[in-house]
């Protein structure tokens, strides 16, 4: 039977011409707040990430991690070291000898950018994760999660899913992110832990002109729609500029007021990022979490639908390449 192993993902042992290019504008000596943690002087191995920034690290932690980053890993060039009788000059140019034969791994990938590299090490050496305050940042965890997964990194992730579990309970990450993460990572605990919390926050924002308001043909409640892509804690909502609102934006505008794990309410963008399996479970779950029943207008949700059906297929119409490129 012909044995067959699984290749990394992208990468180089040693910089090929087109690596040699992307890395032209980025000296090795660079260090920023990303790498320069990650400098350590008895390193035998260097990590670059694909703009080019150097990683100085420890190959048995990348061996232990992962199988993949095992059969990459290639620490063949052993430097002897100096004989007792040698003189300190010599000493320091056998150093910096053995320095300069570091074997190094060239990451091509784009997920393995700087700040993913970055945050890898951090979960690999057991350091302290930053939270992500801010949009960017959240979207740097899911690019990590796509790296670890790639490079199957499963004590790792693990490891991210404990690590985000303790930022919901505190209430430094909201529900609805952690419930994003716990579905990527397919962690349990953590999307049941983000569900018990779904209730401390809700989406709002600044003021907007939201299509279900009441107009001469309706007297639907007036609506109003959230900082995007954003929940935050339950507090009165106090529209920063109600004189110049912005158009309701069905992709990223929740529903203010709305729990943030309300399925009804969240943004279409985020609806679409979680798998079919935990909508359909949370939204079953959700019958049973109401504290009252109320009779339903089938008739008012016709026209709901149908309006928002029509926001999604102007907007699918207008992006088709970002939904299905």
């Amino acid at each position: 039977m012909k044995m067959t192993t699984k290749s990394p993902p992208g990468h180089v042992r040693r910089p090929c011409q087109e690596v040699i290019s992307k890395l032209s504008t980025i000296s090795e000596d660079t260090l920023t707040p990303l790498n320069e943690p990650f400098q350590y002087h008895d390193a035998d191995l260097v990590l670059f990430s694909c703009e080019g920034l150097s990683f100085k690290i420890h190959g048995s932690k990348l061996v232990g991690c992962s199988i993949l980053f095992r059969s990459t890993v290639n620490l063949s060039l052993p430097t002897p070291p100096p004989s007792p009788g040698s003189s300190l000059e010599s000493q320091s140019q056998s150093r910096s000898h053995s320095q300069s034969l570091l074997p190094e791994i060239h990451l091509s990938e784009p997920t393995s950018n700087g700040i993913t590299i970055s945050l890898f090490l951090y979960l690999l050496y057991s350091l302290s994760l930053p939270v992500p305050t801010l949009p960017v940042y959240f979207q740097a965890y899911e690019s990590l999660i796509t790296f670890l997964k790639k490079w199957e990194c499963d004590i790792l992730l693990d490891r991210l899913g404990d690590e985000v579990k303790v930022w919901v309970e505190d209430g430094f990450v909201s529900a609805s992110k952690g419930f994003k993460i716990g579905d990527s990572l397919k962690n349990a605990e953590l999307c049941l832990e983000s569900i018990r919390k779904g209730g401390e926050y809700t989406w709002s924002g600044r003021m907007v002109n939201d299509p279900s308001s009441p107009t001469p043909k309706t007297k639907r409640k007036d609506r109003i729609s959230t900082l995007r892509n954003e929940a935050c804690p339950s507090r009165p909502f106090t529209p920063t500029n109600p004189s110049s609102p912005i158009p309701f934006d069905v992709l990223r505008d929740g529903i203010a007021g709305a729990s943030s794990l309300d399925l009804t309410a969240v943004p279409y963008e985020y609806f679409i990022s979680l798998s079919d399996e935990v909508k359909f479970a949370l939204l079953r779950a959700s019958r049973v979490g109401e504290s009252s029943k109320q009779e339903m207008d089938w008739g008012q949700v016709a026209d709901e639908f149908e309006r928002g059906m029509s926001d999604l297929r102007k907007w699918i119409q207008a992006n088709p390449i970002e939904i299905f490129g």
